[in-house]
């Protein structure tokens, strides 16, 4: 099965599903935290973005960004699996990935 084909996007709160623990990356519109599923167990990664933070377009390109990623299958990105929004954030929950950052791997 692929993990594409589960893409949800929900209207509810993303902490009825997850535990959000502590921040393990940080990029230019977003910080990506650990979280847990609740109910499975099953460790991700979730992309945090600020409303706050984005800028005009933005937001758009985020989401177009979400739908290309969804097409992508390779065994080094991970899959985007959910989709959450409130009235400050977006949460993206991805596959978790090991091994290092994209620039920890290319300058090896």
């Amino acid at each position: 099965l692929n993990p594409k084909e589960f893409y949800l996007n929900h209207q509810d709160n993303i902490k009825d599903h997850y535990d959000l623990l502590e921040q393990i990356g940080e990029g230019a519109l977003s910080r990506v935290r650990r979280g847990v599923h609740k109910i499975s167990g099953i460790t991700r990664a979730i992309k945090v973005v600020r409303k706050e933070d984005l800028e005009f377009g933005e937001r758009r390109k985020l989401l177009e960004e979400i739908e290309l990623l969804k097409q992508l299958d390779h065994p080094n990105i991970g899959q985007v699996i959910e989709m959450y929004e409130d009235k400050k954030k977006i949460y993206f929950v991805n596959e978790m990935m090991h091994g290092g950052t994209l620039y920890e791997r290319v300058t090896e």
